[in-house]
């Protein structure tokens, strides 16, 4: 199967960070899904495609799921290209099939009801758009795999943070409440050296692909009623359980790509951005390198393949053939 492919690689990078995060918002809902077949043909579905699920007839956009690894296809401990070796689900031809599903970040609010449908985030081809849920999901909880009470309740992907705004933009993002991340995309920037001429550098990996470094910010809003004492104490805890949990990251706990050169995540810069009256916000910026490959749009027909059978020319012997005479050489000399 030709999977379909994601131009939005900006928006690639913030799922795969906010799976790498998942642990801090709680633990994940998981459950199944049945896909359906619309071609004449089996079609594989490969692990990680993602899937919004429609709640009360609206899209929700910040509950993404994932399709999960296949464990009867999967080659257990083996990665290529940043991605598990199989995984992948077999929808049979003009049927269907049961996946399974887990939510991409953890939280009760990932939990779903029976019944409820998704759609592909990307089309899979052959696949129905929509996909329904098997059974309830309710083992999603706000209970912390790695400290305790959840440190994050929502990770939210926004564009900038508006000064004199900043506890506003959580909730325009659609953050709800605190605490809260705000994943900021800053700017791109070649790897290294020059981008034009003769000398490009090694910014030109090879012929039509190129690093780049990406860079972004995350804003951590924290807004315990109890105290200052409390929300500073709130926000340092979240914020460096993320840097522990981003650091020198390749690849996230799916497998998915995060920095594809060097050592990976690279944490810059800490900061306290804001001290409110009613709220913290605490920020840390870092990098990842990235690799773009141009879109090749010449259509290549197929190669004829000749083969010619044939026998061997007959040749002489390397070698004569004529017996030797072999002669004793004690007889000889006498």
């Amino acid at each position: 199967m030709t999977e379909p492919i994601d131009f939005d690689t900006i928006g690639q990078l913030g799922r795969a960070l906010f799976a790498q995060l998942a642990p801090m918002s709680g633990s994940r809902a998981t459950g199944t899904a049945t896909l359906t077949n619309e071609t004449g043909s089996d079609v594989d579905v490969p692990a990680g495609t993602y899937l919004r699920p429609n709640v009360g007839g609206e899209a929700r956009e910040h509950r993404l799921y994932k399709v999960a690894p296949n464990p009867a296809t999967i080659s257990s401990g083996t990665i290529a290209s940043g991605q598990w070796c199989g995984g992948e689900w077999t929808i049979p031809a003009s049927g269907s099939g049961s996946v399974s599903v887990q939510s991409n970040v953890g939280g009760a609010h990932q939990n779903l009801p029976a019944g409820s449908s998704f759609r592909f985030l990307r089309p899979v081809t052959g696949i129905a758009a929509a996909a329904t849920l098997d059974a309830a999901i309710t083992n999603g909880t706000n209970s912390s795999i790695l400290v305790g009470p959840a440190l994050l309740t929502r990770f939210v992907f926004w564009e900038q943070l508006t000064a004199g705004q900043s506890a506003s933009e959580f909730f325009r993002a659609g953050a709800g409440s605190f605490p809260a991340l705000l994943l900021v995309w800053t700017q791109s920037q070649t790897l290294q050296g020059r981008t034009s001429g003769g000398k490009q550098g090694s910014t030109r990996l090879a012929r039509g692909d190129r690093a780049f470094r990406e860079s972004f910010t995350a804003y951590i809003g924290t807004g315990l009623v109890g105290s200052a004492e409390q929300r500073r104490e709130q926000g340092l805890v979240a914020m460096q359980t993320a840097t522990r949990l981003l650091t020198d990251r390749q690849n996230n706990r799916d497998m998915e790509p995060l920095s594809t050169m060097g050592a990976g995540v690279e944490i810059t810069n800490r900061s306290l951005a804001v001290a409110g009256q009613s709220h913290f916000i605490y920020s840390f910026e870092f990098e990842l390198n990235t690799v773009l490959s141009k879109l090749e749009e010449r259509t290549f027909g197929d190669w004829d393949v000749n083969a010619i059978q044939a026998k061997l020319p007959a040749g002489e012997a390397p070698e004569p053939t004529t017996p030797l005479t072999i002669v004793d050489v004690a007889d000889d000399m006498s």
